[in-house]
């Protein structure tokens, strides 16, 4: 069985934006895993043989999907090893709606994987800014994340479905216009 993400991916210039604050916090910290993996959130995780399964179902979730601006307004923590930026109330709800269709749509082809951490009833949307801290890297993470000047606004343009490991993009679906799985 294979893995396959779920993620909503932004605009160029609200990517740079975040992996500013990647780049800057894994300066601080001395950890710079998170500037291997692409800025995404991360909308569902689901197990299948192959992408067969999970394209139609992909396809129609994101059939509601458009381009959108949402809002992160404060940082959360998570096992003193991961600092996240969370979002407002209005880009919660949205994301929640968007996680939950993903999830109404896929979960009858495919299982949930990553422990179902990412069902809608235990989801918690979320961009990661760093992972796997050290507890030294963890305060200095937290030191920098005092000067952080909040909220940060992105917009989200496509959610991407992409097997995990190896990593590859498997489909897309790009707001106005739809283009699904080019």
């Amino acid at each position: 069985m294979l893995t396959f993400s779920a993620s909503l991916h932004f605009s160029r210039e609200s990517e740079e934006r975040v992996l500013s604050l990647v780049r800057a916090l894994a300066a601080a910290t001395g950890n710079a895993y998170r500037l291997l993996v692409p800025t995404h959130l991360t909308l569902g995780m689901f197990r299948a043989e192959n992408e067969n399964a999970l394209e139609s179902a992909f396809s129609k979730a994101g059939k509601e999907f458009s381009e959108t601006g949402l809002k992160f307004n404060r940082l959360e923590t998570f096992r003193n090893k991961v600092l996240l930026l969370a979002p407002d109330e209005k880009s919660a709800a949205f994301l929640k709606s968007l996680n939950a269709a993903i999830h109404a749509t896929a979960l009858p082809c495919a299982p949930a994987a990553n422990g179902g951490r990412y069902l809608p009833d235990r989801f918690f949307p979320h961009i990661t800014l760093a992972s796997g801290l050290s507890p030294s890297q963890f305060n200095a993470a937290l030191d920098f994340s005092r000067s952080l000047e909040l909220p940060l606004s992105v917009r989200a343009t496509k959610i991407v479905l992409a097997q995990t490991k190896p990593y590859r993009v498997v489909g897309e679906v790009l707001s106005n216009p739809p283009e699904i799985f080019r």
